[in-house]
């Protein structure tokens, strides 16, 4: 479990701070390397003139909106619910642009989502006041206003109120009787509380709100700690180790993220990450000619997903890295897709396996070749894209406006692979600039 914090401890300062595209795609002056900026040829994929933009330097906001899977755990978490409410489904949609799904630049509260938020929050809160167990585990059996609001208050906001706002939510706590007129004071406040607090700036966004150049308070890493791992609100674990100063050293920090991997799987999140990184989601909708491949059915796709799953999912729990994502020899195979390294296998379970020296890491696998893939053949250019894209940050691989390249014509005789698609691309403008530059070289690794 030790080996498994080693991978964990890059992802706190990185994945975190960069949870848009990997890249800078509003900058205009080329990549930077060392600090130094670098332009690389006219008509790039990084805009009018400026290369590839490969600058690392990723954006950082101090107020995340969370996404509906972190507002749907959170609900459940706050509101201790047996399991997430489901009222998401009926959002506004969070955005698609970028990589991840907690992408800084995208993640706002629109005006649909604002409403969204309202009508789930009357509903909630309803819900769990009207039920008498529910409001009981909330209220942690105590019926004074003052400690509802302070320990709710604490829960939902991930920090301690302060004292202006334990007056503000005291004194709405009051009115609670004159809105709802149920005849229970107490359950009449807790409802207009709860609703309150869940359409609370402080609950929607994760906050990073200390001086510049400063450390993030106590509270603050928490949450951080817990979204990260746990793509969830902090637990009263977490929180009271941040009132107590346990988060207040990096070792501190340490020794909790240890604790929280030692005390519950976090391979879910790390399966989503590496899932939502390299686009393994898009496994689903590959499609292949039946008389070139009259074994590829749709439970291939399946196979090959759950394969690069388990395959990112060794990495993680073996405490590997990146080296190991590019050269390890480990991949996983079935009766359905052993074949496909030239192995065999018996049934639909799948093993661990070792390949020979030609197949390394995740590039190799059958998964990623087969879908930057055509219906028949190979697709040394949409290899050589995903992989800029994807691992390297290429904002922009489309042709220049009003440059169109056709599909790759049938291979000459005696032609290979490679130069039909240098042959092909090696025209124009995009083609000198993009393809002889940054994708074919890339896409011909294959």
């Amino acid at each position: 479990m030790r080996r498994r914090l080693l991978f964990l401890t890059p992802l706190l300062g990185l994945v975190v701070a960069c949870t848009g595209d990997i890249g800078n795609p509003d900058a205009t002056s080329g990549r930077s390397v060392g600090g130094t900026s670098v332009s690389s040829g006219s008509g790039g994929p990084g805009g009018s003139g400026d290369g590839l933009t490969l600058d690392g330097q990723p954006i950082h906001s101090r107020f995340v909106r969370l996404t509906h899977e972190q507002w749907e755990a959170s609900i459940r978490d706050l509101l201790q619910l047996s399991a997430v409410p489901g009222l998401s489904m009926g959002f506004t949609g969070d955005p698609p642009g970028g990589t991840f799904s907690n992408n800084e630049r995208k993640l706002f509260v629109t005006s649909g989502l604002w409403g969204d938020y309202e009508r789930a929050a009357e509903t909630l809160s309803q819900q769990v006041t009207h039920d008498a167990a529910t409001l009981t585990r909330i209220a942690g059996g105590s019926t004074a206003a003052a400690t509802f609001v302070k320990t709710f208050g604490r829960r939902a906001f991930r920090r301690p109120l302060t004292a202006a706002e334990l007056t503000r939510y005291q004194t709405l706590f009051a009115t609670g009787t004159t809105v709802f007129k149920s005849g229970n004071n107490f359950t009449d406040g807790v409802q207009l509380v709860i609703e309150t607090m869940l359409q609370s700036p402080h609950f929607l966004y994760r906050s990073e709100l200390g001086t510049d150049g400063q450390p993030l308070s106590a509270s603050e890493i928490a949450s951080k700690l817990s979204f990260l791992l746990r793509n969830t609100m902090p637990d009263d674990a977490l929180l009271n180790a941040a009132d107590g100063g346990e988060l207040d050293t990096a070792e501190g920090v340490h020794a909790r993220a240890q604790t929280m991997l030692d005390a519950m799987p976090a391979s879910a999140v790390f399966e989503r990450f590496h899932a939502e990184l390299f686009g393994l989601d898009r496994y689903r909708s590959i499609e292949k000619d039946a008389t070139v491949f009259p074994k590829y059915t749709p439970t291939t796709n399946a196979d090959l997903l759950q394969a690069d799953t388990l395959f990112f999912d060794a990495i993680f729990t073996q405490g590997q890295g990146l080296r190991e994502i590019l050269q390890s020899p480990v991949a996983f195979v079935n009766q359905a897709t052993a074949p496909f390294y030239g192995l065999s296998a018996q049934g639909t379970a799948f093993k661990q396996v070792a390949l020979g020296p030609d197949r390394p890491g995740f590039f190799t696998r059958t998964g990623f070749l087969t879908l930057n893939a055509t219906l028949r053949d190979p697709d040394i250019i949409h290899r050589g894209v995903d992989i800029n894209r994807r691992v390297l940050g290429a904002p922009n691989l489309a042709p220049p406006a009003g440059v169109v390249i056709p599909a790759l014509p049938t291979p000459k005789p005696g032609q290979t692979n490679r130069e039909r698609v240098s042959a092909h691309t090696g025209q124009g403008t995009c083609g000198q600039s993009c393809h002889g530059v940054f994708i074919n070289p890339i896409g011909f690794a294959f």
